[in-house]
């Protein structure tokens, strides 16, 4: 049987398929299997966060705390109820993925969940931009506090953005770099598939 193998340059004979199915299927659910996890602890570290600034800055008796300051504790924890939520309903779904649906179509659905800019992208962007709103109404203290307002929440969005920009374009290159031979071979099964008669 050939090796299915994610560490080649994608020189993968790809004249029979099927004859790489078991090798397959087995790096689909080894990669599926540390993508649940993943998604599992970061749903468990999102729910902390939810209940750690649902005490902090909403419950918090402390009359320091502003009104503002509540209202940006407001927007913390829902961004962190969406993203637990989110990355629990995708933990869902790996756990109750069927590995014994029609090859071409499981395929297809895997390069789909391989895509960077995918629909879960996307999604997951509405947490930063919740963030984002938080700041801006209750800017951090070390934001120099003789500034007009309109400064302080423009440097902050400035900072905040440039930082998710970085790290987006850094996840982007690791992603691409770790994923990109696995599904050049993927993507060459589907094509050859295709054209079976």
């Amino acid at each position: 049987m050939k090796t299915f193998n994610n560490n080649s340059k994608g020189n993968h004979n790809i004249a029979n398929p099927e004859s790489n199915l078991d090798s397959l299927i087995n790096e689909l659910k080894e990669k599926d299997e540390k993508a649940r996890k993943f998604f599992r602890n970061f749903s468990i570290l999102l729910t902390i966060l939810v209940f750690f600034y649902f005490g902090l800055m909403v419950i918090n008796p402390d009359k320091e705390l502003t009104i503002n300051q509540r209202i940006s504790g407001v927007c913390y924890v829902t961004a962190f109820i969406a993203g637990a939520v989110m990355f629990r309903n995708e933990y869902i779904k790996l756990s109750a993925k069927n590995y014994s649906s029609p090859l071409l179509t499981m395929l297809k659905e895997q390069t789909e969940k391989f895509r960077f800019f995918s629909k879960r992208f996307f999604n997951m962007l509405l947490l930063p931009v919740i963030i984002s709103i938080g700041l801006s109404i209750a800017p951090p203290r070390y934001i120099p506090t003789d500034w007009p307002q309109m400064k302080r929440i423009l440097f902050l969005q400035i900072v905040f953005w440039t930082v998710m920009i970085i790290a987006g374009v850094i996840g982007y290159f690791v992603t691409r770099k770790k994923n990109q031979p696995f599904l050049d071979s993927i993507n060459a099964i589907i094509s050859d598939l295709e054209k079976q008669p």
